[in-house]
């Protein structure tokens, strides 16, 4: 199957690619010259645009291709000097320019309205159906008005999205420039208390109900220090609240030493590098009562603690802003614009004329097909003459992206005891979805049905009473779930499917300089096995050490590579699926070390993901007397993954030697390195 691009996302954001691959291939030629699929998604956002007077498909490509093939004709011939030539030439500029220079009016149009929404903030519910239920939706929307039924019911009971369905259809607050065109447009053009039209928004129908409208808050500036409860055992949980209550009397006292304690105390380490700066943000944009908090306080403000999901928290409002002018907006709406896809679904969201447009441009040789990706995520492959050239996840069927620990009980929060029981449930840790390869290389025993033992886990693990981890996730793992309730299982079994993504991320290391004759870079990988032709996690073990190499067509990335050079990688099918150089804090000092857990340097504590690997030999603790040294005093290079997690420690001796530190089972918080023979 083909590799391709990986969505690794950081918790309450979208998606990072780790992918270093082309991504936009050549899918014809034409006269001798290249088309690549950047051309094509261009025509399509372009010839599906908003226009006074639409071409139609055959007559948009008709004309692109004639014009195509009268500018190669004419170079070929020599006469593309010619008068006559020069005037053809133009007419037909003209006429393929005219839909563009109408798209101008047409995105100042939306600019404009765009603008005039968010001066508003409207409170909405949503119930969410898929593309090909039109008709169905509609006629739920006509028995609600008629008063058969109540909206929340329909939510529940029909709406795919289900996270809003368990509340009855309710988002919460919705702002300009966050979703779809389409369902925005809806939203705001919708009068308080009453339900939309069905609206299809490149993700599905939608009927969405205005439950409030108020005036625009603008955006906020603020600083936090958060101490985590999620995952937290409960003996622990009184500690983290003392600990937050002895913060915040401290920075009630002294309020300018916010910063410097968010950097030493919070355990956010995102924003605890940059004394807890979140930056500006919106309504919406945090968790509800993160957002009411932050909007409530005065500029200048300190709350006092409470709590989220996440943990306790402590905000600072630094600054407050509200919409500002068109012309302070204008760029960033434009790029909400193109981010959002107004004028129609992207290749990650397609719908029919996309499929359309590029099966008619290309003669058919383009086609689309539902595929199932490395990691086992359902996705959305791109064929160009029988070659795959694009393999995307279905982001309209994830429910969940978490970058962390995830429990039983958090997946039955998720899905509910319905899905769980009845639909097909599949489990793949880094691409594998056999417990046994797992198990040739973990070596555990799943007799007398323990739980939470199989790393590739199955419903039984999936329960209200679950608060261990699953799949092995921890700090830095992501876990994506995709649920599409209209899979059709075959047999007997009925529809519905779950696809539970394990991606982790790993550190390999370039064992020499880029190999320019064989265009490839060789590299150690930490903490990974590869049993049966799968690669599989050995967690935190520097011995587990599998040499990979990548192409430089593959992965650009790689031709500048230099020796120790450090990568992220991720596999799946027994291969690289993606790599990108790794973030390095370099030459730094390390105040503090909690074993097997974080190191602390400059005041912030960066956590060790569960892959954190490194050589064996060099770090010994039971030498004594004179042959112990107190590491405080040396300076280190300390490798992050994505999420700004530990996943590498490099110790740099007097005479700028580099040496990898090996074991994680170091006694208590003092960091010692034996000096051996």
């Amino acid at each position: 199957m083909k590799k391709q691009f990986l969505a690794v996302g950081v918790i309450g954001a979208s998606l990072l690619a780790l992918t270093a691959k082309n991504s936009d291939p050549v899918l014809m030629n034409v006269a001798g010259k290249d088309v690549r699929l950047s051309e094509f998604e261009y025509l399509f956002h372009k010839n599906n645009a908003q226009q006074t007077e639409p071409q139609s498909l055959d007559q948009y490509v008709g004309m692109f291709v004639d014009y195509k093939l009268k500018v190669a004709d004419a170079e070929s011939a020599g006469i593309d000097t010619t008068a006559s030539f020069i005037s053809e030439f133009t007419q037909f500029r003209d006429e393929l320019s005219e839909p563009y220079l109408r798209d101008n009016s047409v995105l100042d149009s939306m600019v404009n309205q765009s603008y005039s929404h968010m001066q508003d903030e409207l409170k909405v519910s949503h119930i969410m159906m898929a593309a090909d239920q039109e008709a169905t939706l509609d006629s739920l929307r006509q028995a609600i008005i008629d008063g058969k039924v109540t909206f929340e019911e329909v939510a529940r009971q029909y709406s795919i999205d289900k996270p809003s369905a368990r509340r009855g259809g309710l988002m919460g607050f919705v702002i300009a420039n966050r979703y779809p065109w389409a369902f925005e447009e809806a939203a705001f053009e919708t009068p308080v208390g009453q339900i939309s039209p069905v609206v299809n928004s490149g993700f599905g129908n939608h009927i969405i109900r205005v439950e409030s409208r108020q005036p625009a808050r603008g955006e906020v500036l603020a600083e936090h220090i958060l101490r985590l409860t999620r995952n937290v055992p409960d003996s622990l949980l009184a500690e983290q609240k003392f600990t937050i209550d002895s913060i915040y009397r401290v920075v009630k006292a002294n309020p300018d030493e916010f910063e410097n304690l968010a950097k030493t105390y919070s355990e956010d380490p995102g924003s605890a590098r940059n004394g807890g700066s979140l930056g500006w943000f919106g309504p919406g944009a945090m968790v509800q009562e993160f957002d009411s908090v932050s909007f409530a306080l005065p500029v200048g403000g300190i709350s006092e603690p409470f709590t989220t999901s996440f943990g306790w928290h402590i905000i600072k409002k630094v600054d407050a802003r509200g919409v500002g002018s068109l012309e302070d907006n204008r760029e960033s709406i434009i790029k909400a614009i193109n981010r959002t896809e107004r004028s129609g679904n992207g290749l990650n969201q397609v719908g029919g004329c996309t499929v359309e447009l590029g099966e008619q441009l290309y003669n058919g040789k383009l086609k689309l097909t539902d595929d199932i990706d490395a990691f086992n995520r359902p996705a959305r492959n791109w064929e160009f003459e029988g070659k795959n050239i694009g393999l995307y996840a279905k982001e309209e069927l994830m429910e969940m992206e978490n970058v962390g620990t995830v429990t039983g009980k958090d997946l039955y929060d998720l899905l509910g005891k319905t899905v769980i029981n009845d639909y097909t449930i599949e489990v793949a840790l880094d691409g594998v979805t056999d417990p046994a390869i797992v198990r040739a290389v973990r070596n555990y025993d799943t007799a007398g049905g323990k739980k939470n033992v199989d790393f590739v886990f199955n419903k039984d693990d999936i329960n209200r009473s679950n608060n261990g981890s699953l799949g092995d996730t921890g700090v830095g793992v992501l876990t994506q779930v995709f649920v599409d309730p209209d899979y059709e299982n075959g047999g007997n079994k009925p529809n519905g499917r779950v696809w539970i993504a394990i991606i982790n991320t790993y550190l390999a290391r370039a064992n020499q300089d880029y190999d320019s004759k064989r265009e490839e870079l060789a590299l150690n990988a930490y903490s990974v096995a590869k049993p049966s032709g799968e690669f599989v996690k050995d967690p935190k073990n520097g011995a587990a050490v599998q040499l990979v190499r990548l192409g430089v067509d593959e992965f650009p990335a790689v031709k500048d590579a230099k020796e120790n050079d450090p990568f992220l990688v991720t596999f799946a099918e027994g291969e690289v699926q993606s790599a990108v150089p790794a973030e390095v804090l370099s030459e730094v000092k390390v105040s503090s070390f909690k074993k097997s857990d974080n190191v602390v340097v400059d005041g912030t504590t960066y956590k060790f993901t569960t892959t954190a690997g490194f050589e064996t030999g060099t770090l010994k603790t039971d030498y004594t007397g004179d042959d112990l040294i107190n590491l405080k005093d040396r300076v280190y290079n300390i490798f992050l993954d994505a999420y700004d997690n530990l996943i590498g420690v490099q110790l740099v001796d007097e005479v700028k030697n580099y040496v990898f530190i090996s074991a994680l089972d170091l006694n208590d918080s003092n960091l010692v390195n034996g000096t051996a023979n």
